[in-house]
């Protein structure tokens, strides 16, 4: 996806009186919420930093488009990495950032497994 398209997407919704929203699916997993639930009564303080972390204990998945650079983009980034940085965000209202620093490597490759056995 561009910017542009991005930006059609948010046009067409607010035209149409619907609500955009992306994927972010750990938002809503029990523990997020817990946290969410005690950050937003004020029982954990200021929060003024974070660092996320994300294993995929299984390796990169062998179905999909995972490993094709032309289909999906940027990387393990894109892949998961933009969910724990959403979670990370989301927890501390989005604030915004002073410095933000990253680092990704490819240290495992694909699996060689269908689907229904991830």
């Amino acid at each position: 996806m561009t910017m542009e398209e991005a930006q059609m997407m948010a046009k067409t919704a607010s035209e149409s009186g619907k609500i955009l929203t992306y994927g972010f699916h750990y938002r809503y997993r029990p523990e997020v919420e817990i946290a969410k639930s005690f950050i937003d009564a004020g029982e954990m303080g200021d929060i003024y930093a974070a660092r996320v972390h994300a294993i995929r204990r299984r390796g990169i998945p062998g179905w999909g488009v995972f490993t094709n650079k032309e289909l999906q983009g940027e990387g393990p980034l894109i892949d998961i990495g933009v969910h724990m940085l959403d979670t990370a965000l989301y927890l501390m209202g989005y604030p915004a950032p002073d410095v933000v620093l990253g680092k990704t490597h490819q240290q495992i490759g694909p699996q060689k497994r269908s689907r229904a056995n991830c």
